[in-house]
């Protein structure tokens, strides 16, 4: 992601180059990096959010952990044996997993991964316990039975996951989305930001 958003902080400012920013580049990486070679709001002109995106809590469906409840305390009674994937050190799966981890007052271990594939081929050989992934991947997987969801970090129950509750219901501090957005150049002219928000709100739409 450092690597795509240096080059789009440095392309020329006309709009043709166009960066599908996430919160890890533009809001977490500032803070894992000593030195980022962009400033993630001076060297960036926003164009428009394409979605934001809650975080799901998943187990294998034979799994003992039945609930949220059922995870914390497992997770006491075992401190530091249950774990939870991500898509990597720094990433949103990663800060929501501790995130959580604080507001249980468990330990749960972290299990960093290159992507989600290699995250639910653990899950589902039984090397994984929990699987912390976002919506647009895991609504499928849950659909098909191969994924039991325990709870969604949105603030409302999903209508994509109807029925699956939401960690606030337990925890009323935890509210997580991420999100991704489209960034040019600094410096492209207002005109050009205008009509690509307007073609992108259109296709959205």
């Amino acid at each position: 992601g450092n690597i795509g958003a240096d080059y789009v902080a440095k392309s020329a400012p006309d709009g043709y180059t166009i960066v599908m920013g996430a919160v890890s580049t533009h809001a977490i990486n500032v803070s894992l990096y000593r030195k980022l070679p962009y400033d993630p709001v001076r060297d960036f002109a926003m164009v428009s959010t394409v979605t934001n995106y809650p975080m799901v809590m998943g187990v294998v469906p034979d799994s003992p952990i039945k609930s949220v409840a059922d995870l914390v305390a497992r997770a006491k009674a075992e401190p530091g044996k249950i774990n939870f994937s991500s898509a990597g050190v720094g990433s949103a799966h990663h800060l929501f997993g501790e995130w959580f981890n604080l507001a249980a007052g468990v330990n749960m271990t972290h299990v960093p991964f290159k992507g989600a594939a290699p995250a639910i081929t653990e899950l589902l050989g039984g090397r994984i316990d929990v699987m912390v992934e976002t919506m647009t991947f895991m609504s499928g997987q849950v659909k098909s039975g191969r994924i039991r969801a325990l709870a969604v970090s949105s603030r409302e129950p999903s209508a994509e996951l109807p029925g699956i509750p939401t960690i606030n219901q337990t925890y009323p501090e935890i509210e997580f989305s991420s999100w991704l957005g489209l960034a040019v150049a600094p410096g492209t002219p207002a005109a050009i930001i205008d009509k690509l928000n307007f073609e992108v709100r259109q296709v959205l739409q």
